[in-house]
């Protein structure tokens, strides 16, 4: 019992005195006690009561000062004794004793009956292990078994001796604690200061332990990435305020940026990658030998071990060689950079003008050569004249291949000579023209890191000094690699890495003989903590460039002067059509504007720069907003059907400063994305009174669907072209599996599939990112006619009458309707609301009506400028310059509380400058900006207290610290930063938040309910599943062809694996997709995938054109004769290296007597994947047989074999403009019918009725028609495939496998028959259609019937699938409907819910048992995927106030919809195409 309460003590206590409490393995034991002060003086401090401590020769730990007696004060106190142990307590009980005047100290000495041990056995280790070092030796590996030494730090050079290396299993941190003699200029005396150099112990490379002569140890170790550096400040009561509580010795601990002998070096000094003044150089020397002291156990070694072994480090056993620094670095002869002029010859010739003994290689080498140093690929240490003469003898453009070589392995070379023997990287092609190539950089405390150049979406300043492209540098600003952003602190603990940013903007960036400056920065590098720096010229300097972007002189707002400079370099895409602009008001009312930052644009004008953008240009397809810059102009332009021509009307709202420049850019434009919950949005609603049932069972059915998605391609069909992501990759992953890939288990497709889990899995645990299929994410937009209600102050709080909602209007696109540029009107009661949404006001709940004035508008939300306020504002201060708005209306989401008061988002009065703002005013302002914003430490406080408090986000303090948020965003416009109060700092943190070096509890509250719902799916690629053949066997390849391929897929591998180097993402599938799991933290999550989706999108573009060229045709032609086979070659070259791969993978060698694998089947030792997906369409077409017949002169007619200008068929006249695909899952539901004529048929042909039980009795006869040779084959090899014969007869395959069972475990649900309701809308009738009856079926079980229309379309009718047993309906919301605009007819949808019994065979042999036929419509371009027992099934959340959560997938009602699914998927692919 007593040993409980004494682990249930040490357990409750404070985190750092727990972590302290850990025993010494040294010979310079110190004892820690625990201690309680009474009788303190009631205007007593922490310092008052730390000074009394230090004077009787103990080092305080930690004081918690308790001041809640009325009296006398009382404080916890938890300190170091120091050996010899005073007598007072040196007996070691616990006792009372007086200490000072009056006070009286009750010890407790901690003898480590709470310590907390680790592993197992013999490889027991305690918490914390402590040894003591004679030395430690930094520098860096020579090769892999020498070190060169550069600095030593030995207890014969200080005066105070103390070299510890500590391993902190908790923190998960290993310490090399040590002091160094410094020079203070201030005092002009020397000073000895104490450092600590913390790594996390995930970044330890690897570890040698070897001998010394002394009958000492020594470790060697070798680090990922530069430590975080402390300095421990003398002035201890600087870190301790009169008005608080609490002190720890932790605070005492600076960061660092450098260590150097002398104090005030490096205040005024460039930043560079050159460090001559430092004394240990923190960011480049990343190997230390320790040299443990003479006193040192073999315990406490023992205990080293175990623990490193434990977080999987092995100790090497290894005899180390030290080697003396070498006596010339690599910057004593690398001499400045040549003239740019010069830079194509070679730098030899150079030699004689400049001193011997130096180097000068040009700039693009040279920095090329900057870049490999700073990432560690190569070392200063292994770098000699030799290696710079070798360099300098290849000339400018092969030297810099070499070294992006070099670059693109990553990995540390330990002979530089080896590199002359590799293959430089490809020269570069010829770039799109909107793109641009930039040199970037990443500024850490003790380093600089320089990237290869990169292909990225160009600005307007680019643009405009394109020739001086190569002189523009990007810029970020970050904390070590595995730290991410630079957080402050509300003291001035961090205040060197500021200054050291500061430095950076003032004095600039050297590389060679370039000095770079500050330029300015974009809006959202602001908020990444980013700027672009210039290099000059002899006439064009940063301030030049500035003069030009606009005249900012009337702005004395410095965060106002520096936005308005970065709208300049908003990535946009610049148009040749521009029209001319006039002026129109804003619409204000009550202090509130209701147009603020939308303007006008003619329809013509919008067609017209959708063509020049390559995007759908038809009036019904066109987009209707754009994001755009003009000028000092921003904001959006909607499409306005009264102006005519070329026509642009901006508000005043939307001119931001004046500028000469008046093009046309454009940043996006409207389109559909999906809608998907947030931890904010969950606790809004959950405040509001959704339940927690309704929210947990769309997280399981998510959930369920995931998992059978990867075995079932029906459901993985449905679930990818519902959950369309913001680059639309879904879409794509789709059609790839519409063309049989996942039933060829094509290891690409396979393996993003399971990417796409994986990456769905992380955000759902990580993010409760829950997919809202009754939702949709789209750009808002005003009513310039003002027919919508707009918003009421007199409608009160309680109120649920419809009548009195605010209106909205939203037309997106209809995913179900039949062809291309249809579109379906939302109506109903519906939820806004925008991201971050902190407050319960935030969501407001709307009326979306249709209004034909309107329907104009597509994917878009159309708010009302009527009403007391707008809308926009009441979103968490939003307003309608590009602010993207989240609109629901599945009723299960509909809140109980539908008018909470919004929350007053004005913001406070801005910071204005004294006199005309300076470029110092504006790198002040970024620094200061970095080290005050509270933003999301703000938001992330409000997560967790709202978790914590039982009302939520209604709590006090959580509406305090709502506010707060919205002061936060406003101080990169006002100056003014939001001060974070400490009562609302977070001191425990809830189990979801994975803060294990933090004190948890176990939450019982929403966020807690879903996380512990999901269990995260690791990703592993499909790197062993076979290729495709009927890719592997359509074309007989020449040699000269596949040389060509494996030229032009080198090349795409470089470009790959560079975008992986910069944003430190670990594979190809991960960059292809844009689905992240892990990467750099340069950017944050959200805007990675937007910054990745734009430089993939470039890539693809960039290589499509250079294949089209290898191919011999052009991008408009795109012959089909010879783009077939040079697509497949690609596929084919891809297989044949993957293959190579697997070999040597499967190989193994004989080592130390065991059997080894030689290669690890990793990302970095397997060959890329992704090259032949680019032409992901084309690879369809040749696995499926169409555009056989294609060439590039269109069709010519007959039976089929059509032409047009890209291989797929010409017009009408021309044949079949595309001949028949089927994939597996069609195959095998057309069992009974194996042979489908396609002559004279224009479109896809009408397959008649097949009875479902064909497809399920596994002993069912299947008619067998002799395949063709090729068919032979292909079925030989297990793969799916659709033979074609000379007569263009397909003949389908005869063995009909069994469906697949999925292993998936899913919440069970009672299954009733299926019974199919009659759906007679939109229905073209035909005279010819033969009618389908069952004599079992009532007349409410019509069938689904396929009518072939006499223009040779089928035309199938629509059939909704109820279950035949009623449900449970959770709550009673009013239902939306939707309702035909005047470009489409769209049907009313009812609400299914997640779980068919279609999915489970046993329940399709019940529906085959009621006699049900299935049909399959015609109208499928690709494949009709949907006539598989085809579900289109969605999720239907429940709530219910008094109800648990059920099981997951109750079927409510099901719809299957023959029609539409992979039309769909065709114009969504179309769409991602362009």
């Amino acid at each position: 019992m007593n040993k409980r309460r004494q682990q249930q003590r040490t357990n409750t206590r404070p985190l750092l005195a727990r972590q302290q409490q850990m025993s010494d393995h040294s010979p310079h034991n110190t004892r820690e006690l625990a201690a309680i002060l009474r009788d303190l003086p009631r205007d007593w401090t922490l310092n008052n009561v730390h000074q009394l401590l230090v004077g009787f020769g103990v080092q305080p730990i930690r004081i918690d000062m308790d001041t809640s007696r009325q009296a006398r004060g009382s404080a916890f106190v938890r300190f170091n004794v120091p050996a010899p142990v005073p007598e007072w307590v040196r007996d070691g009980m616990e006792r009372e004793i007086g200490i000072g005047e009056r006070q009286r100290l009750r010890i407790r000495q901690d003898d480590g009956r709470g310590r907390q041990w680790y592993g197992q056995g013999d490889s027991q280790y305690p918490g914390e292990i402590k040894i003591s070092g004679a030395s430690i030796h930094f520098g860096a590996m020579l090769n892999e078994y020498e070190m060169t030494e550069m600095e030593t730090v030995s207890k014969n050079h200080i005066r105070e001796p103390r070299i510890q290396l500590v391993v902190n299993k908790e923190r998960g941190n290993v310490d090399f604690c040590f002091s160094v003699l410094c020079r203070d200029q201030e005092k002009a005396s020397h000073v000895t200061n104490s450092f600590k150099f913390q790594i996390p112990i995930s970044q330890i490379r690897h570890v040698l332990e070897g001998p010394n002569d002394n009958d000492t140890t020594s470790f060697v170790i070798m680090l990922n990435a530069p430590p975080l550096a402390f300095r421990k400040i003398h002035d201890v009561a600087k870190t301790m305020d009169a008005k608080d509580n609490v002190w720890n010795e932790w605070q005492t601990w600076y960061r660092q940026t450098s260590v150097t002998s002398n104090r005030s070096v490096g205040s005024s000094h460039l930043i560079e990658l050159q460090n001559d003044d430092a004394l240990i150089d923190i960011g480049s020397w990343l190997t230390y030998n320790f040299v443990c002291d003479q006193g040192v156990t073999e315990t406490s070694i023992k205990y080293l071990r175990c623990a490193l072994r434990d977080h999987n480090i092995a100790v090497q056993l290894k005899p180390i060689q030290s080697v003396p620094r070498p006596p010339h670095s690599l910057w004593a002869w690398l001499g400045n950079t040549r003239d740019a002029s010069n830079e194509s010859g070679s730098a030899l010739s150079a030699l004689d003008d400049y001193p011997a003994g130096k180097v000068f290689l040009p700039f693009t080498v040279r920095y090329q050569l900057e870049v490999c140093v700073s990432q560690g690929y190569l070392h200063e240490v292994n770098l000699n004249l030799s290696f710079g003469l070798k360099l300098a003898e290849l000339g400018a453009d092969r030297a810099m291949r070499l070294l992006e070589k070099v670059a693109e392995l990553k990995q540390r070379i330990f002979n530089p000579m080896d590199i002359f023997k590799m293959q430089g990287s490809m020269p570069r092609r010829k770039m799109p023209s909107y793109c641009t190539i930039v040199r970037s950089a990443t500024i850490t405390p003790t380093t600089i890191y320089f990237n290869s150049p990169s292909l990225d979406t160009s600005n307007r300043v680019i643009r405009q000094y394109s020739q001086h492209a190569d002189r523009f540098l990007r810029v970020k600003f970050r904390d070590e690699s595995y730290k991410g952003t630079i957080m402050s602190f509300d003291d001035d603990r961090t205040d060197e890495l500021f200054e050291r940013i500061r430095r950076t903007m003032t004095s600039g960036i050297v590389v060679g003989d370039r000095h770079y400056e500050f330029l300015a920065y974009g809006n959202s590098q602001f908020r990444e903590a980013g700027a672009y720096f210039f290099a000059p010229t002899g006439n064009l300097t940063s301030a030049k460039i500035r003069a030009w972007m606009g005249d900012f002189n009337d702005i004395k707002v410095v965060a106002r002067y520096a936005s308005r400079v970065g709208q300049c370099f908003s990535t946009t895409r610049a148009m040749l059509n521009t029209g001319p602009i006039e002026r129109i008001p804003d619409i204000k009312r009550n202090g509130f504007c209701f147009t603020d930052g939308v303007g006008r644009i003619s329809p013509f004008l919008a067609i017209m720069t959708c063509r020049e953008m390559g995007l759908p240009d038809s009036r019904e397809e066109c987009a209707s907003v754009f994001q755009f810059r003009l000028g000092g102009c921003k904001g959006v332009l909607a499409v306005d059907p009264s102006l005519m021509g070329k026509k642009i009307e901006i508000r005043p709202s939307q001119e931001k400063f004046p500028a000469d420049y008046n093009g046309l850019e454009i940043c996006r434009i409207s389109q559909f994305s999906t809608a998907y919950l947030n931890q904010q949005i969950v606790l809004v609603l959950s405040a509001l009174g959704v339940t927690d049932c309704t929210l947990i069972t769309m997280l399981r059915n998510m959930l369920s669907d995931l998992e059978l998605a990867m075995t079932d391609e029906v459901m993985a069909l449905g679930l990818l072209s519902r959950n369309i992501d913001l680059n639309q990759t879904t879409v794509t992953i789709a059609s790839m599996i519409v063309d049989g890939f996942m039933q060829s288990e094509d290891p690409f497709t396979m393996s993003i599939l399971r990417l796409w889990r994986s990456w769905s899995t992380k955000y759902l645990k990580e993010k409760a990112k829950i997919f809202v299929e009754q939702g949709a994410f789209i750009l808002g937009v005003v009513d310039e006619t003002g027919s919508l209600k707009g918003h009421s102050n007199e409608t009160p709080a309680d109120c649920h009458d419809e009548s009195q909602l605010p209106e909205i209007f939203m037309q997106i696109s209809d995913s179900e309707a039949k062809g291309k540029g249809k579109f379906k009107i939302i109506t109903g009661v519906c939820i806004l609301a925008r991201n971050p949404s902190l407050h319960p006001g935030d969501i407001r709940v709307v009326l979306a009506v249709d209004e034909p004035e309107l329907r104009h508008l597509r994917n878009c939300v159309v708010l009302p400028q009527t009403g007391d306020r707008d809308i926009a504002s009441m979103c968490s201060g939003g307003d309608l310059d590009g602010d993207d708005y989240l609109v629901i209306w599945d009723p299960a989401l509909l809140p109980k509380e539908w008018n909470h008061a919004p929350m007053d988002y004005a913001a406070s009065p801005p910071v204005v400058a004294d006199g005309p703002v300076t470029v110092e005013d504006i790198t002040s302002f970024f620094v200061t900006h970095m080290k005050n914003d509270t933003l999301s430490r703000i938001a992330t406080a409000h997560r967790y207290l709202a978790d914590k408090h039982e009302d939520g986000i209604k709590h006090e303090n959580c509406l305090e610290l709502a506010a707060l948020h919205s002061k936060a965003v406003d101080y990169a416009k006002t100056g003014v930063p939001a001060e974070f109060p400490k009562h609302l700092h977070v001191t425990s943190w809830p189990h979801w938040a994975e803060r294990k070096d933090k004190r948890s509890y176990r939450s019982r509250k929403i966020l807690g309910k879903l996380y512990d719902e999901v269990d995260c799916v690791p990703f592993v690629p499909a790197w062993d599943n076979p290729f495709d053949t009927r890719i592997l066997t359509a074309y007989t390849l020449s040699r000269t062809l596949l040389a060509s391929v494996r030229e032009v897929r080198t090349l795409y591998d470089e470009s790959i694996h560079r975008i992986m180097t910069q944003h430190g993402i670990a594979s190809e599938f991960e960059v292809w997709t844009t689905f992240v799991l892990d990467h750099n933290h340069e950017s944050r999550d959200y805007k990675i995938a937007e910054e990745l989706g734009e430089t993939v999108a470039t890539l693809k573009d960039t290589f499509k054109e250079l294949c089209y060229e290898k191919a011999g045709t052009t991008k408009f032609e795109r012959k089909w004769e010879v783009m077939g086979p040079w697509v497949a070659g690609m596929y084919v070259v891809t297989a044949e290296e993957v293959g190579e791969a697997n070999r040597r993978v499967r190989e193994r060698s004989v080592r130390g007597g065991m059997l080894v694998q030689n290669v690890r089947q990793t990302a970095e030792n397997m060959p890329s994947m992704s090259f032949p997906w680019m032409f992901r369409r084309e690879l369809g077409e040749i696995a499926n047989r169409r555009n056989t017949g294609g060439s590039g002169s269109g069709g010519s007619g007959g039976s089929g074999g059509g032409g047009g200008g890209d291989g797929r068929g010409g017009d009408d006249a021309g044949g079949s403009s595309r001949q028949l695909a089927l994939s597996a899952p069609v195959q095998k539901l057309a069992a009974k019918k194996t042979v489908i004529e396609m002559k004279g048929v224009k479109a896809l042909p009408d397959l008649e009725e097949i009875d479902v039980n064909s497809y399920l009795a596994p002993t069912a006869e299947a008619n067998n028609p002799k395949p063709s040779t090729w068919a032979k084959n292909t079925q030989q090899q297990g793969f799916p495939y659709t033979p074609i014969d000379d007569r263009d007869t397909f003949s389908l395959p005869t063995v009909i496998p069994p469906p697949s069972t999925s292993k998936a475990s899913f919440a069970t649900t009672k299954a009733t028959p299926v019974q199919a309701l009659d759906a007679t809308e939109n229905i073209e009738p035909c005279a010819t259609a033969p009618t389908i009856k069952n004599p079992d079926v009532s007349t409410s079980k019509a069938t689904h019937a396929i009518q072939p229309s006499p223009k040779g379309h089928a035309v199938a009718q629509s059939t909704l699938l109820v279950s035949g047993e009623s449900q449970r309906v959770y709550g009673t919301p009013t239902s939306p409907q939707t309702s035909p605009s005047a470009h489409s007819a769209m049907p009313t949808l009812p609400n299914p819910v997640a779980q068919s019994p279609l999915r489970d065979s046993g329940n399709l042999a019940k529906f085959a048992e009621e006699g049900l036929p299935v049909a399959i419509g015609a109208d499928l371009e690709l494949i009709g995927v949907a006539a598989k027992y085809v579900r289109d099934v969605e999720t239907k959340a429940t709530e219910s106030a008094e109800e648990p959560v059920g099981e997951a997938g109750e079927v409510l009602e099901l719809k299957l919809d023959a029609d539409g699914l992979t039309d769909k998927l065709d114009r969504l692919a179309g769409m991602m195409e362009t």
